[in-house]
């Protein structure tokens, strides 16, 4: 993830969408970069339902009324944080105006999405979008602002995409102490149990594979140039999203950082949360990082590979150093990251 140096808050004037400002404010303070605020003036929308619940305002009433509210937004934020946010209130369709206004910025915060109202629907699916269609790192902003993240997850399953959110957690949290955690999954087990294996021959097997696992992260994490000695490694099981999430929940982790790809994409993380809650009960903010970033860190991960494979190799030949084993050892890891990806 590059340097941040500029923030940008997106917000509709809920408690979710002010609550994105605020930790926006508290972010560029802590960094130093500069703030904006941006709300967008919707002159269409479903206009079925904007005129039955809401009131009908001409479009130059809205826009200057945003406008005014935007701006004591910004001066609530400077007295409360010192800083000076710019203020950017266009008119047109939300999620494009959004995601056009973020292509300046380096990192894109949002609130999360409201359900409270029937109308609430609408700003689901432009949060949707938004997410969707950003190629800036996005931060969905769920927990009241009450100071810097100290509990950071960040899911590791040996992919590149895992190791750009990792390298995007040390670099937005460097003093914290980050939490890795692993979903393995549950088939072997449910296997062994279905065939009524020994009790303690399952609880051998699971031991020894956690224990296989919580080793091979530290390994990977070494390999990225980390220091793992600085992190906390846990290991669960069940479906990725939902073990992680639980995992969350257990752990109080105020923020969760991930990359979007196939089974991370946000449509599922969404309707995790709307049916099984267990986002809502993990009360996490989320910060998604951009898929291209996820092929940067996949060309990152396999220029590294190919490098130690080759350092590797040299040793082996020229004297003491790396063994055979430890070679292929270096090739399988590599093997399992891109597969990781399918």
């Amino acid at each position: 993830m590059a340097p941040i140096r500029f923030i940008l808050a997106a917000t509709d004037f809920s408690p979710e969408g002010n609550n994105a400002v605020w930790r926006a404010a508290a972010m560029a303070r802590q960094s130093g970069a500069r703030m904006g605020i941006v709300h967008v003036v919707d002159p269409a929308g479903y206009q079925p339902l904007r005129d039955w619940m809401m009131p009908c305002y001409p479009l130059d009433q809205k826009e200057a009324r945003g406008l005014a509210q935007a701006r004591q937004l910004a001066i609530d934020v400077a007295n409360g944080h010192g800083l000076t946010p710019s203020v950017h209130v266009p008119v047109g369709d939300v999620s494009e105006e959004v995601v056009c206004a973020a292509a300046q910025a380096d990192l894109l915060v949002l609130g999360r999405p409201h359900r409270r109202r029937l109308r609430d629907l609408l700003t689901v699916r432009t949060a949707d979008r938004i997410l969707r269609a950003s190629r800036r790192p996005v931060l969905v902003v769920r927990n009241t602002v009450l100071g810097p993240y100290n509990k950071v997850l960040v899911p590791l399953d040996f992919s590149a995409c895992s190791d750009a959110a990792l390298r995007a957690a040390t670099q937005l949290a460097p003093e914290q102490t980050l939490r890795l955690f692993h979903a393995l999954d549950p088939v072997g087990e449910t296997m062994m149990r279905e065939a009524e294996v020994p009790v303690s021959v399952v609880r051998d097997v699971r031991a020894r594979e956690d224990a296989g696992t919580l080793a091979r992260m530290r390994r990977h994490v070494t390999r990225l140039g980390l220091d793992h000695r600085a992190m906390l490694f846990a290991v669960g099981r069940g479906r990725s999203v939902q073990a992680t999430a639980e995992h969350a929940r257990q752990q109080g982790a105020e923020l969760m950082v991930i990359t979007r790809k196939g089974r991370w994409s946000l449509a599922e993380l969404l309707r995790a949360d709307a049916s099984t809650r267990l986002l809502q009960s993990s009360s996490c903010d989320l910060l998604m990082l951009p898929r291209w970033l996820d092929a940067q860190a996949q060309l990152r991960t396999a220029t590294q590979a190919r490098r130690a494979i080759g350092e590797g190799g040299a040793r082996h030949t020229g004297g003491p150093g790396l063994s055979a084993g430890a070679g292929a050892s270096l090739r399988h890891d590599s093997q399992l990251n891109w597969l990781g990806r399918r």
